[in-house]
């Protein structure tokens, strides 16, 4: 009997992120189902944040699971961007992947640090970790929109801009809400310490994000 290869193609392979990354989340649900439940309606109601963002932050399961879930959905959805707007007739599924799965995850981390510097610089390490969770809550919880897309984009309407432009406005209207919450609930904050809001939106928010555009450009 003659042995026949076969490769595995990029549909395969979204399939398969895909359903490790719904087999996650049912798992992170099943533990932790009462968390679930106000996590779930994150952008309307901010219970979530407000319960947890003092109990583990971000050092629990729960966190974690919802970390890795954006990840495997966001690198899936860079790919099928990527692929929409090109003209390639096939698009390397592995390159995109990685490179976005690991420019994402070094964004992240390099966020991460340089906030808990500035905390630790500022004496401020309590409200630092608190606005690191609640940002990124609502971050992991854009993953949602973007499994859904990777659905649509995969298997019912192959490459089509308006599903991409559609998912891309919920991820920003999401965590434009999250942006509104934090200046409502820290205002007398900000208004106190305008100039200091200001050096962190750059040095600790924009500054990333084109170091990271930088990246995956070059």
């Amino acid at each position: 009997m003659e042995a026949i290869s076969r490769n595995l193609n990029s549909i395969d392979a979204i399939t398969l992120l895909l359903v490790l990354s719904l087999i996650m989340i049912t798992i992170v649900r099943f533990f932790y189902r009462t968390r679930f439940a106000n996590y779930m309606i994150l952008p309307i109601n901010n219970k979530y944040v407000t319960i947890y963002s003092k109990k583990g932050r971000m050092r629990s399961w729960f966190h974690f699971g919802n970390l890795l879930f954006q990840l495997l959905n966001f690198s899936v959805f860079a790919h099928l961007v990527a692929k929409a707007f090109t003209e390639k007739d096939e698009f390397q599924f592995l390159e995109v992947y990685l490179l976005f799965g690991f420019g994402l995850g070094l964004y992240l981390f390099s966020k991460m640090v340089l906030q808990l510097c500035a905390g630790f610089i500022f004496d401020i390490q309590g409200k630092i970790l608190e606005l690191m969770f609640n940002k990124q809550s609502y971050f992991n919880y854009s993953a949602f929109v973007a499994c859904i897309a990777n659905i649509f984009l995969a298997y019912i309407f192959p490459d089509s801009k308006s599903i991409i432009y559609l998912a891309l406005a919920l991820i920003i209207l999401i965590n434009i809400s999250c942006i509104y919450s934090l200046i409502n609930v820290n205002q007398n904050i900000i208004q106190n310490r305008f100039m200091y809001f200001i050096l962190y939106l750059c040095a600790l928010e924009i500054a990333p994000l084109v170091i990271f555009a930088s990246y995956l450009k070059g």
